[in-house]
């Protein structure tokens, strides 16, 4: 059995790297292969190898919805082929209306909540939201929902993320320091 997972990762990224490492332990164990192509949050890399695997019909297909526009007519394509689609980390909040039987991931928006919650409880002044992934329909809750529950000032800030470490590491820092 193969399962193919189509994500917006990075290579090297460490968050991605635990949910390859997880994918390829659950397929080892369960004696089938995963197939984990990362794509750099390139959306229309992402469409290609989602329309790529599932016309290889895989027993079952993952992937994440940084863009659920963008995704959707390549899982409704996989579904109506006959490969079921799942997806996980971003888009918990919109991943029914794509086609997809099922989602893995927390609400960004309830975390975004607790998060600006807990902020108020501590010393802060000032939170700084970083985007890492402009578009990421869970990022973008996820601050919203921050701004929405801090008291205190609020920036969002959109960055290149893994794709220009040294660049974002700048921006960052010339932010912070302004």
């Amino acid at each position: 059995m193969t399962i193919a997972m189509v994500t917006h990762a990075s290579p090297g990224d460490s968050f991605w790297t635990v949910v390859q490492n997880g994918a390829e332990a659950a397929a080892a164990q369960l004696g089938g292969q995963a197939e984990l192509p990362g794509v750099r949050c390139d959306v229309q890399k992402q469409v290609q190898m989602i329309n790529s695997a599932a016309a290889a019909k895989p027993a079952g297909l993952i992937t994440t919805l940084a863009d659920p526009t963008a995704f959707t007519p390549a899982i409704k394509s996989a579904e109506a082929a006959g490969v079921p689609v799942f997806t996980i980390n971003s888009g918990t909040s919109v991943y029914t209306t794509t086609g997809s039987l099922g989602h893995v991931g927390e609400d960004a928006s309830v975390a975004g909540v607790g998060v600006g919650k807990q902020f108020n409880t501590s010393v802060s002044k000032h939170v700084l939201c970083i985007i890492q992934e402009s578009g990421n329909v869970d990022l973008e809750n996820y601050c919203a929902s921050v701004k929405k529950t801090f008291s205190g000032q609020y920036t969002r800030m959109y960055v290149n993320g893994t794709t220009d470490l040294t660049g974002t590491q700048q921006q960052i820092q010339a932010e912070l320091a302004s």
